[in-house]
């Protein structure tokens, strides 16, 4: 019952897949426990990500006050390769709207769906895309590159999204086109900067990432 012992203890099972300990963690989310060790608790769930994690932060994060606030904050930062964490993050994603923080839920959902590189919620991302709040355009943006070749086909839609934004939204889109790669990112990476009035600084990020595609086509292609 000591929280010293339990921050010791859950910083010994804090990382990905220590499946056994999910239980005891979630166990230690209640009242009585102090906030400290409550918190660091969720962070460990977020850390293990397995589908029974990730069921029982995605629940909590929809619940009102700090302790939702953490729990969001954990599945932001989840890294999970079980394709039933993905679908689980996914469905939420769906779902985000109807939470009381929608653009806060939707942003770490995007965060974590791109850190698993979980293809399948490919689509539901791309909805995102438009989306009327920036913060969750941009999580968009960053999640189609993480998804690295997965994305290709959603090459246009961040050309599109590239041409009608602003030097920062503009530098995102850079640098998710330049890690999806393939021809038609390269095409338009190429197209992109023949424009006279490229902010400076879009411009290096689009040449360094041009490089960079460039040189990961198959030979004979470039």
């Amino acid at each position: 019952g000591s929280p010293k012992v339990q921050r010791a203890l859950i910083s010994m099972v804090m990382r990905p897949g220590a499946s056994g300990m999910t239980a005891p963690l979630m166990g230690l989310d209640r009242d009585g426990v102090s906030d400290d060790v409550r918190a660091m608790a969720l962070r460990a769930l977020g850390r293990i990500a397995d589908p029974e994690a990730a069921a029982y932060l995605l629940k909590k994060a929809g619940e009102p006050g700090v302790f939702g606030e953490r729990a969001l904050a954990a599945v932001a930062l989840m890294d999970s390769a079980d394709p039933k964490v993905g679908d689980l993050l996914a469905g939420a994603l769906n779902d985000a709207h109807r939470s009381s923080r929608p653009e806060q839920t939707k942003a770490s959902l995007l965060q974590a769906l791109g850190t698993a590189r979980h293809a399948p919620s490919l689509p539901i991302i791309a909805r995102s895309l438009n989306d009327r709040d920036a913060g969750v355009q941009t999580a968009a943006v960053r999640a189609m590159g993480r998804m690295g070749s997965r994305a290709a086909e959603y090459v246009p839609e961040l050309v599109r999204l590239f041409d009608a934004g602003d030097p920062k939204r503009q530098h995102g889109i850079a640098v998710s086109l330049a890690n999806i790669g393939g021809t038609e990112a390269v095409t338009e990476m190429r197209r992109l900067l023949k424009a006279k009035d490229l902010d400076a600084s879009v411009r290096r990020t689009l040449q360094v990432g041009l490089r960079n595609a460039e040189n990961k086509l198959p030979k004979g292609t470039k």
